[in-house]
């Protein structure tokens, strides 16, 4: 399988989801906090899910985390193969 992804850069394709992930948590958890404090100031309720695009951003933080994780596990992968067959040829 890792063989098939070779050429793929796993690396920045980790760090990129991290940006995301880190950014859309930021926004998510930053919009909540303003639209707590406006609905405390109106005496209305508020939830993290009102609007739709809140939604999104978290479904946006959830899918990136996951696309982190994956290339992360995929980078170290491909480092302990390179590793072993680098091992290989020493030894032969």
């Amino acid at each position: 399988m890792i063989a098939h992804f070779k050429k793929w850069p796993f690396g920045i394709i980790a760090g990129a989801s991290f940006i995301i992930f880190f950014y859309s948590t930021l926004a998510f958890v930053a919009f909540y906090l303003v639209f707590s404090g406006v609905a405390n100031q109106t005496g209305e309720v508020v939830s993290p899910f009102d609007n739709w695009w809140q939604v999104l951003l978290f479904i946006l933080a959830i899918i990136s985390f996951i696309c982190m994780v994956a290339s992360f596990v995929f980078f170290v992968l491909k480092k302990m193969k390179y590793k072993e067959e680098t091992n290989e040829k020493e030894d032969a």
